[in-house]
């Protein structure tokens, strides 16, 4: 059977999936709240996985060849990714520099993955 997903991305979204759950049984068994390491995990985790997903080592490549046509869907997946990643970085909690803008970015990201995984499981061979 072929793998449809890379590595690196399923494991960033195995990693979140992991911490989600110990986030919510830890809410659940002793009432503290990791909602907010949550929320920045999954941006930083899972825009590592799209920018790797979007083979983010190959634009030393791009700068010396230029971009084609099908390398375009990849610099937008790698765009997307470190994006997911600055803004995981400031909703770090002790920084929390998150305005109504940001949230909506991360609302923006999370529909996004959930297409990209969407696409990547069901659509794409």
């Amino acid at each position: 059977m072929k793998r449809k997903t890379s590595p690196g991305f399923a494991m960033a979204l195995a990693l979140t999936s992991i911490f989600a759950f110990l986030a919510i049984a830890l809410n659940s068994f002793t009432g503290f709240d990791l909602s907010p390491w949550t929320t920045t995990a999954f941006l930083v985790l899972a825009g590592m996985g799209l920018a790797v997903e979007g083979k983010i080592f190959t634009i030393r490549n791009w700068a010396r060849d230029g971009i084609q046509g099908p390398e375009i869907p990849m610099l937008f997946t790698i765009v997307f990714g470190v994006f997911m990643i600055v803004v995981g970085v400031l909703s770090i909690p002790s920084i929390n520099l998150l305005t109504d803008q940001l949230n909506g970015i991360v609302g923006l990201s999370a529909i996004v993955s959930i297409a990209f995984i969407a696409l990547q499981t069901w659509v794409i061979n």
